[in-house]
């Protein structure tokens, strides 16, 4: 069996605990203007597991708290900063 990549790593780590419907914001912030071409590959993994999209380029929306946790697992792993929050439903129905 080959090397996990880093989607893998990141959807085991956020399996542990408990998960939550909702939306969830994850802001990431590579320093130096470095945007790694496979943290987006491994993105478009993690947006297709659990359901994703993005509200800007560092910016993403996912459907459950365990999405949003391998999101931040998986931004870390590349070295960006990370901020993670649950959105108000109050705050975004219409």
């Amino acid at each position: 069996m080959g090397r996990k990549s880093k989607a893998d790593q990141a959807i085991e780590s956020a399996e542990d605990g408990e998960d939550q419907e909702g939306k969830f914001w994850v802001i990431y912030d590579f320093s130096k203007n470095r945007n790694p071409s496979r943290f987006y590959m491994n993105l478009g993994a993690l947006f297709e597991r659990y359901g994703g999209s993005f509200v800007q380029l560092s910016v993403v929306e996912m459907k459950s708290l365990r999405g949003a946790k391998a999101v931040v697992a998986l931004a870390r792993s590349y070295g960006a900063k990370v901020l993670m929050r649950k959105l108000d439903p109050e705050l975004y129905s219409v």
